[in-house]
């Protein structure tokens, strides 16, 4: 990869975050539910549709922050291991809790008999 793109990649980041007026971690909540989303219309025939697309979206969130390591690493020559953990918390927290309330509804998960 590119380290040319690994940098491009960051200032759009930060470009879309200061246009926006919120910090770049406070995008990873809004994205973390669109990508939910897109995952979940193009799995749409599937059965098991929304934890595939859970799947693609922690698939997606691995890839950011493997990008923003080698961005931290070229700035400060480390990992940023505190925001790395709350850029994962912040995109994957709601679209969890979204296909844990929609696999109880369908029955998926949970009790299975009659109290």
């Amino acid at each position: 990869m590119s380290v040319d793109v690994v940098y491009r990649v960051t200032i759009a980041k930060q470009h879309l975050a200061d246009a926006l007026g919120v910090s770049s971690s406070l995008l990873h909540i809004p994205a973390g539910l669109l990508l939910l989303l897109a995952f979940g219309l193009g799995f749409c025939g599937s059965v098991r549709r929304w934890p595939l697309s859970l799947a693609g979206v922690c698939a997606i969130q691995v890839a950011n922050e493997i990008l923003d390591a080698v961005q931290w690493v070229r700035w400060t020559g480390e990992v940023n291991w505190a925001e790395a953990a709350r850029d994962a918390a912040l995109t994957l927290c709601t679209p969890v809790m979204v296909v844990v309330a929609l696999e109880l509804r369908r029955g998926r998960i949970g009790p299975k008999g009659e109290f």
